[in-house]
């Protein structure tokens, strides 16, 4: 199946440097400590993993269950913030509001 694809600072959408940020412009690298990609993303969990004890894993299954307080949760939630605590599990959050370029 053919396939199209314009490049994106091609679209007139994106700034200079969301164009920048996304060619992975050396120039931009002491904003972020890794471009998100998959072999970058191994090296992220390992690091994450020495950082994120397991004392800070339960602190934070402990206070989403808070936040949740009285509302009835589905099993698949509950198991979902159990997982939390094991040290095999990792999040990927996205989001403008976090930070520019994931942090």
């Amino acid at each position: 199946m053919p396939n199209h694809s314009i490049p994106y600072k091609n679209t007139g959408y994106f700034s200079k440097l969301i164009c920048d940020y996304l060619a992975e412009d050396k120039s931009l690298k002491l904003f972020y400590n890794r471009f998100p990609n998959l072999e970058n993303f191994k090296h992220q969990l390992v690091e994450k993993q020495k950082n994120f004890t397991d004392k800070k894993r339960h602190l934070l299954a402990k206070r989403i269950m808070l936040q949740y307080g009285d509302n009835s949760l589905s099993q698949s939630t509950l198991s979902n913030i159990d997982l939390l605590k094991e040290h095999t599990t990792f999040t990927v959050t996205t989001g403008h509001q976090l930070n520019l370029f994931t942090g």
